[in-house]
């Protein structure tokens, strides 16, 4: 027999001698060690007289944080259990204290000192659960506003664009104004040319009729 199928063997044999506690009462209370304390549960253990505690603590945080859209709030309520579990382990360990009326860590008692180890293991596990939720929270929330800033500086949206037709016919009336503005520009400048060449006809008539009578002035003296 090799040594993995001899190691195999004898876990089997170990695993028909571990039976577990044999009592009723033992076996009540390996049933409820993880419901006694719930420092790994997915979800937070609230006693009845803790409600408002729990109503409070859990208050001040959302308030405090001030998560918005779902995945902001998953983050939270993971920070809340992690927050929740840590004050209840330090209670725990508190009241570790008093039943044992000496600090555990200079207990002898084996039990004490298994108690306290695996609470220690349940605050580091709580405290960096707490500590992960509350960075990637903070990530989302500086995006989301870094976001909202962006959108801010973006220039309002243009205004819709026009008829064509509408333009079309607009240009075409600006086009005919234009053009008969400059046809009664071109008859003002015409009527004003023939008025200055009337009479500089006028003018020259009666330059010509001066000249004839002078003529004949001097026709008659020299006669």
């Amino acid at each position: 027999m090799n040594s993995s199928a001899a190691r195999h063997a004898a876990n089997l044999a170990n695993a028909q001698n571990s039976t577990g506690p044999k009592t009723e009462a033992g076996k009540a209370r390996s049933s409820q060690n993880a419901a006694r304390h719930g420092f790994s549960a997915s979800f937070a253990i609230v006693t009845p007289e803790d409600q408002p505690i729990f109503a409070g603590h859990s208050k001040n945080l959302r308030e405090e944080i001030d998560p918005a859209g779902p995945l902001e709030d998953i983050l939270f309520n993971q920070l809340l259990l992690a927050s929740w579990n840590l004050r209840r382990i330090e209670r725990a360990q508190h009241e570790l204290f008093t039943q044992s009326g000496i600090d555990p860590l200079l207990s002898t008692d084996p039990a004490v000192h298994a108690t306290l180890d695996r609470l220690n293991r349940y605050h580091a596990r709580n405290d960096r659960a707490f500590h992960r939720s509350l960075k990637e929270l903070k990530a989302l929330q500086n995006h989301r506003a870094a976001a909202e800033q962006r959108q801010d500086l973006l220039p309002d949206p243009a205004p819709a664009l026009a008829d064509p037709d509408r333009v079309a016919k607009r240009t075409q009336s600006v086009i005919h104004a234009e053009q008969h503005r400059r046809r009664n520009e071109v008859e003002s400048i015409l009527r004003q040319f023939e008025a200055e060449g009337k009479t500089l006809f006028e003018k020259g008539r009666e330059w010509l009729q001066r000249q004839t009578v002078n003529r004949n002035r001097a026709s008659g003296n020299a006669a």
